[in-house]
């Protein structure tokens, strides 16, 4: 079994500790602050906003705006959702 340390319990630590998680391996998270998360669980005025369903291209800023259009597409609302209910 693969062990992996994970450095950070933010959104991207969490998500890939899930994921590594889910594929078998053995993960710990390392974070400074007394829980993971923290930042996450404020968003949307305290209810844990995991995503915007108006979210697109044009919402982000850059010489290249259009960079985000592959994620979005790949991992959308629905996707992300799906996910945060499999995950916690």
């Amino acid at each position: 079994m693969i062990t992996i340390a994970v450095i950070g319990g933010g959104a991207a630590g969490m998500m890939a500790s899930v994921e590594a998680a889910s594929r078998g391996a053995a993960v710990s998270v390392f974070e400074r602050q007394n829980r993971v998360g923290r930042k996450l669980a404020v968003t949307g005025n305290g209810r844990c906003n995991l995503s915007n369903r108006n979210a697109g291209p044009t919402s982000y800023h850059g010489s290249d705006g259009s960079f985000s259009a592959p994620a979005l597409e790949k991992f959308g609302v629905g996707e992300t959702l799906a996910f945060a209910n499999l995950a916690w």
